[in-house]
């Protein structure tokens, strides 16, 4: 039976089938095959349940009744009737004509509602998909899970014994191949110049590709779902594919939601130019393949908590890539077009912790639901986290399709941000960190014995008859600023092969309840990554308490509170050991007076950092060190001075020389007999406005403090002012001097 074409003018419906479905492709298959039945089964008007009539019902659209859909009517568009409901629900399909504005084609099929029972199981069979599962299946035009799928159609037809069966699918195919016959035939032509229109994208991406990202920093695959046509806020047309990416949230792998866009174009467009195209059409697609599955088993490597290097580019958050949007929040669709997709970057070179699992509870509004791999469904992995601990083995097109980038926290940034897989690094650990430490040698041995001790009995201490209290290490580290503290403590970490995770009291805050909640935070971190804590200048919350600043004694108390429920290797550096409340005496394990630095000590620690030093350099000799040591300076001092040696030799495109450091320390000096200068002019010049204030009070009987200055009164401040002016003046002296 032939499906009549639309111009036919029938009044009947009409009805086709088809004798046989061919074994070719889609491609000849849809130009070439598929012969017809004789027309004397069109007339075979059967009655029975709904879809059951194997026959087409044409209907077309109408004059418009209503601005928000079509009307669509049962005649010609010349003859406008109703369609008759009750008759078209025993048709196997409703084919829907629109009005075309071609001459050569003036209408053409909008859609396909299939009601056949029969072919809607077929279908179901044939194509695993979700719109078939409802009962009511409408396909649209223009028919993309029928072109993507006509293999599989073609295959489950050839197996169909059932000869009522094969006369619904014959029929449904009739209709598909006038229909998809021209589009088969443009795409084709398109696909052999490796081109494409915007209209005929659609004939790309298959559901179940794997879908290549051109505009990521690194390489990106992710596992097409579907793709559909868009508007954006402006009203232009897009196209958005919905894809999906393996991602590890802290607990579980899972794949989380993807939804790229490609703007909309004019004219041919090469394929590999789009910033989206299937994998199939990426040059040397198995070198791209072995990479992507290297780094996969990196990315698989990396669950859990590791501590690591890193040099390179990390991002504030991944979400901020314009290629990356939330489904159904237009206001939050990205554009692609000249904005920097990374636009939060951070530069980082140093240590980092990878954590997932703590960065999204740092980033509560990021979120962390996964469609877990084992399941269908979106359920969050805490409510199937114990169902999921068996699906942690990733597939090959699983690894293929990770994520780039890991979770975690940038020590020196101080910072939780998404690192690139790619620069992720082992660390180089420095062996000769603790023996290059200057410090005297009893200092050394007590600070790493102790240590040492505590981890090695770490399971098993017991410091408290309260559970969890006093099972922390403290050592406080006393001493003038430069002296060594704070590398006493990194180099103790680098001995250790632990993180540092360095923390100044002005990150803690000043209200009390923020301290705490910081204080809390960080000793639990350091706790869970096994760090050694470092908590730089700590004097304003240990210092002793008072019966006058009550805000500031809380503040000593929480501090000394949360302190003794740290369970790690907790340093402390302080300028002042002598204003300690005494309370803090009795929960520090460790005290080390830092003693000046000698001037051995200066050479040693010029040695060192030039020793270290990259680059070419000229000799040092034992005079030249002696030179450095003229003037005291502490160690961070140093450090600074052979930085910035380092600078004027490069600039002087030279090897570092003795000269660029003496040039160095030259400039300094004078920078610093400079400023002790106008501090000692500025100082005389306010004790001489304050003479001035006084006399003048003295003379005019000024009141002060509410009563009038007596000459005696006047007399002694005068005095008092004249004896603090010249103290105040030879003190300045001798110092300058």
């Amino acid at each position: 039976m032939e499906y009549l074409p639309a111009d036919a003018h029938a009044e009947t419906a009409e009805a086709a089938t088809l004798e046989a479905i061919k074994e070719s492709s889609i491609d000849n298959d849809l130009e070439t095959s598929l012969d017809y039945d004789s027309d004397a089964e069109a007339n075979e008007l059967l009655l029975g349940a709904p879809g059951e009539k194997c026959v087409v019902k044409n209907v077309y659209e109408g004059p418009p009744k209503c601005k928000c859909c079509i009307n669509w009517i049962d005649e010609y568009p010349d003859d406008i009737n109703k369609v008759d409901v009750a008759e078209n629900l025993n048709h196997a399909l409703i084919v829907r004509n629109k009005k075309s504005h071609d001459n050569l084609k003036p209408l053409v099929v909008w859609e396909i509602i299939v009601q056949s029972p029969i072919l809607k199981e077929f279908l179901r069979s044939a194509i695993p998909k979700l719109d078939f599962q409802i009962d009511k299946i409408v396909l649209q035009r223009p028919f993309e899970d029928i072109f993507h799928h006509w293999t599989e159609l073609k295959s489950a037809a050839s197996q169909t014994a059932d000869p009522k069966t094969l006369d619904h699918v014959k029929l449904l195919l009739n209709v598909l191949r006038r229909e998809l016959k021209e589009t088969v035939k443009q795409s084709r032509d398109l696909l052999s110049k490796s081109l494409i229109t915007f209209d005929y994208i659609w004939t790309l991406f298959k559901p179940g590709d794997m879908v290549f990202d051109r505009i990521a920093t690194s390489l990106l695959m992710h596992r097409l779902e579907k793709a559909e046509y868009d508007c954006d806020s402006r009203g232009m047309r897009v196209f958005d594919l919905k894809c999906w990416a393996v991602e590890w949230n802290g607990k579980s792998f899972g794949e989380k939601e993807r939804w790229l866009r490609i703007p909309g174009f004019g004219g041919l467009k090469e394929i590999t130019s789009l910033p989206f195209y299937p994998a199939r059409f990426v040059e040397n697609y198995d070198q791209v393949r072995d990479r992507l599955l290297a780094r996969g088993r990196v990315f698989s490597s990396l669950a859990g908590t590791h501590y690591k290097a890193y040099r390179g580019t990390a991002m504030v958050s991944e979400e901020s890539s314009i290629h990356v949007r939330t489904p159904l929040t237009q206001s939050r669709l990205r554009l692609l077009g000249n904005v920097d997709p990374y636009n939060d970057d951070e530069q980082v070179d140093g240590r980092i912790m990878i954590d997932a699992e703590v960065y999204y509870q740092y980033n509560t509004s990021k979120s962390h639901r996964l469609k877990l791999l084992s399941y269908g469904d979106s359920r969050s992995s805490d409510e199937q986290e114990s169902e999921a601990q068996d699906c942690q083995e990733l597939s090959e097109e699983q690894l293929l399709i990770c994520v780039s980038t890991v979770k975690g926290y940038a020590f020196a940034q101080k910072s939780w941000l998404e690192f690139t897989i790619d620069n992720v690094l082992d660390i180089a650990w420095n062996e000769n960190a603790f023996n290059s430490l200057i410090l005297p040698s009893r200092h050394k041995d007590l600070v790493l014995s102790f240590v040492e001790s505590q981890l090695a009995h770490q399971e098993n201490t017991f410091d408290d008859f309260i559970a969890g209290k006093g099972q922390g290490v403290i050592m406080l580290l006393a001493g003038a600023p430069g002296i060594g503290k704070t590398l006493t403590a990194e180099s103790v970490a680098e001995e250790m092969r632990a993180p540092l995770y360095s923390v100044t009291a002005g990150e803690l805050g000043s209200d009390i309840s923020e301290v705490e909640s910081s204080l809390r935070k960080i000793l639990d971190l350091a706790a869970r990554w096994n760090a050694v804590l470092l908590l730089d200048e700590a004097d304003v919350y240990m210092a002793e308490r008072t019966t006058h600043d009550i805000e500031r004694n809380k503040l000593v108390s929480i501090f000394l509170r949360t302190l003794e429920y740290y369970r790690g290797i907790l340093f402390i550096t302080t300028n002042r050991a002598a204003a300690i409340d005494p309370a803090f005496k009795s929960r520090i394990h460790l005290s080390l007076q830092y003693p000046d630095l000698s001037r051995d000590s200066q050479k040693e620690i010029w040695r060192n950092l030039l020793g270290r030093s990259p680059g070419k350099q000229a000799g040092f000799a034992e005079d030249d060190f002696a030179a450095f040591t003229e003037n005291a300076m502490n160690g961070r001092e140093i450090k600074n001075a052979v930085k910035l040696a380092h600078l004027l030799a490069s600039r002087r495109k030279e090897p570092l020389m003795p000269a660029h450091v003496k040039d160095v320390l030259g400039a300094l000096y004078d920078s610093a007999e400079e400023l002790r200068r106008k501090t000692l002019v500025s100082n005389r010049e306010s004790l001489g406005r304050r003479r001035s204030r006084f006399a003048r009070g003295r003379r005019q009987g000024r009141r002060v403090r509410g009563r009038r200055i007596h000459s005696s009164e006047s007399r002694i401040c005068s005095e008092r002012v004249n004896f603090l002016y010249y103290y105040l003046q030879s003190s300045f002296s001798d110092f300058v001097s």
